[in-house]
């Protein structure tokens, strides 16, 4: 940690153009520009970074309004973060120490008091933003009411009639369990004309949702079914979470990913869908976790990276693997997923959602599922492809399950002809969920996948088991921003399932 003295200082140096600071104890430190163009400040341990404007979220919407905003991006959640805003410390987190008031007031009473205007307006802007959402809300339950006392005899009819589940083109449940009741939908965000599915918040945050936003929502709003999929009123079982549903694409634009892994579908449960294929940071804290033996699909590819990178054999039970895993020093489950974004690996499913369905096998149910997400899908393959072709570079396609590969002969027909003079690397491969351990079958789909990008010159391999000190190998800044996606990736997750159930516990 850094002394709030030398946090401040690294802040004004940052947001005054100066070219070093000094800290307490007479040490220097440069101020340079991040790869990403941020100005910043490198401690032993963290960075001090200012906030990056192009970033789709509300601080980059403040500092555009001249809202002098710093990270201290210790550890890998914005709970750790330090941050200080025109001035003033507003969030020490695991970075900035907490000092006297004495010692606090050593920053200039100028940008003080800019930092305790930049709160209260803050305050107030969230105290109308509460009001606004309380009013809605409010607004939905008098309508609902209205409905409900407006249609006696659908109801009445609804009631003789033969129980089903409500069509997709409905709101969805709000249920206890698996059973189907009706309620007053959810407040959201009102739909206009220039949003009509409100996709806005799907595409805000960390990351790059801005570029993908341009790209896909012309797509969207092309499809007649699109409220069903990914409306605001589209049915409450659909996961993952709206907000969640295009967080695989936000981590880099079209022109930086080098391998494309498409997957099937979400995990069929809203606790483990993320919007990230694979990625389920419920179920999995730590490879000593219990659940590192029962979640196929992460234990199938941690053997088959291990396979790949340490030569181990595929009869390797999981206890071994553990051993192994921490004798080597390879990073814990939400790192490693930060290492493979930080590579360039997009991991992405077919269908970008999916309703679960008890009795069901999941190839059953996300048929639906992957026909409407292939217009989306096409969109996605030839925004990277376009930017292959601009820059001449080659780019490598990894399908993972027979489903996957569904999506793979139609973009064939459509995409893929398309760009003819743009060198695709397509790798087939099985699907952990369903294969189980013939995952780790040969030819290794790691070493496959290393193996063209040798050939195709796209740089260095994808380091499928990352060890402690990847990130400065890598480099820092583009790990550090990484983690910080993912872990926002994880408390909105985490704030939406403690929403959702919240309600259900209140019936």
């Amino acid at each position: 940690m850094i002394s709030e003295t030398d946090a401040l200082a690294a802040h004004r140096a940052i947001h005054e153009g100066k070219k070093e600071v000094k800290l307490e104890d007479g040490t220097k430190l440069e101020v340079a520009k991040s790869k990403n163009g941020c100005r910043a400040v490198k401690f032993p341990k963290f960075q001090a970074m200012e906030q990056n404007k192009d970033k789709a979220s509300a601080w980059a919407t403040k500092a555009k309004k001249g809202v002098k905003i710093t990270w201290f991006l210790s550890g890998t959640s914005p709970s750790t973060w330090g941050r200080v805003v025109d001035g003033a410390v507003e969030a020490r987190g695991k970075a900035i120490e907490a000092t006297s008031a004495a010692a606090s007031s050593a920053a200039p009473k100028a940008e003080a008091k800019a930092g305790a205007k930049a709160r209260a307006k803050a305050k107030a802007e969230a105290k109308a933003e509460a009001k606004a959402k309380a009013r809605a809300k409010a607004e939905a339950k008098a309508e609902a009411k209205g409905k409900a006392r407006a249609k006696p005899e659908a109801k009445a009819k609804s009631a003789a009639a033969k129980k089903r589940p409500a069509p997709e083109s409905e709101a969805g449940p709000e249920a206890k369990k698996a059973k189907v009741e009706t309620c007053a939908p959810a407040a959201e965000p009102m739909e206009t004309t220039e949003d009509p599915l409100v996709l806005a918040p799907l595409f805000e945050g960390m990351g790059h949702g801005a570029v993908w936003r341009r790209i896909l929502a012309p797509v969207l709003e092309a499809q007649s079914t699109a409220p069903n999929f990914i409306g605001p009123s589209r049915d409450k079982r659909i996961i993952p979470i709206r907000e969640l549903t295009f967080q695989a694409l936000k981590p880099n634009p079209p022109a930086q990913w080098r391998v494309v892994s498409f997957g099937q579908s979400p995990y069929p449960r809203i606790e483990s869908a993320t919007g990230i294929a694979h990625f389920d940071d419920n179920a999995l804290k730590s490879w000593d976790s219990s659940s590192f033996g029962s979640v196929t699909t992460m234990r199938c590819i941690m053997k088959a990276a291990l396979m790949s990178k340490f030569k181990i054999p595929k009869t390797t039970k999981v206890p071994e693997l553990r051993k192994l895993l921490h004798s080597n020093g390879v990073v814990g489950p939400a790192e490693w997923f930060q290492a493979i974004l930080s590579q360039g690996v997009l991991l992405m499913n077919a269908a970008c959602t999916l309703r679960p369905s008890e009795g069901q096998r999941a190839g059953e149910v996300v048929q639906e599922h992957l026909i409407f997400w292939q217009p989306v899908i096409q969109a996605v393959a030839s925004a990277i492809l376009e930017e292959c072709q601009k820059s001449k570079r080659s780019i490598i396609f990894a399908w993972w399950g027979a489903e996957s590969l569904k999506t793979k002969r139609v973009l064939d027909k459509t995409v893929f002809a398309k760009f003819p003079d743009v060198k695709v690397r397509h790798i087939e491969h099985k699907n952990p969920a369903a294969m189980y351990d013939s995952f780790c079958d040969p030819p290794n789909i790691f070493d496959c996948i290393n193996k063209a990008i040798k050939e195709l010159k796209l740089g260095e391999p994808i380091d499928w088991a990352p060890i402690d000190g990847w990130k400065t190998t890598l480099g820092l800044d583009t790990a550090e921003e990484m983690g910080a996606f993912l872990a926002e990736t994880q408390e909105l997750h985490k704030a939406s399932l403690t929403l959702i159930w919240g309600k259900l516990a209140k019936g």
